[in-house]
């Protein structure tokens, strides 16, 4: 009936308006893997870590979805709107941890399986590690285990 309704030519903007919110809604229920929001999974906490001494505040943001593809597992890592590039590394399956940075960080029970995952560092100051481009993420560890486990759990 409601497609019937959005076919007919004769409906007003505000009919074919509650027309198509109808149809979005019995669509969601039927199909709730396709509502808005749970296709992945977002985290996000503020943070404050030592750097050089002083304590900076950050905020740490991880957008996840299960990808899929059989081990393959990829990582972005951005640290104030820039892509880095650094050797990120992610454990899933059992208890699972994220090496990056100068970070080996446990992420909890974690279901084996493939992601892919953004993980967004925003903060006034970040220190560099020894080759002089990568990030030191020490400072957030905690931080960052708490916003990527739980992003992957939803995810998966």
């Amino acid at each position: 009936m409601i497609d019937e309704n959005l076919c007919r030519a004769e409906l007003s903007p505000i009919d074919r308006a509650k027309s198509t919110a109808r149809r979005k809604a019995v669509y969601e229920l039927l199909n709730p893997e396709a509502k808005a929001g749970t296709a992945g999974a977002i985290g996000s906490n503020a943070a404050q870590g030592i750097v050089a001494g002083a304590t900076v505040p950050a905020i740490v943001q991880v957008w996840a979805v299960e990808s899929g593809q059989r081990g393959r597992t990829t990582i972005q890592l951005i640290v104030n709107r820039t892509p880095v590039v650094a050797e990120i590394s992610l454990y899933p399956g059992g208890d699972a941890y994220l090496r990056a940075g100068g970070l080996y960080c446990g992420l909890g029970q974690v279901a084996k399986g493939a992601y892919q995952v953004t993980i967004a560092i925003t903060t006034p100051a970040i220190a560099l590690v020894s080759d002089g481009k990568t990030p030191d993420l020490t400072p957030f560890g905690g931080t960052i285990g708490n916003t990527v486990g739980p992003a992957l759990r939803r995810a998966h």
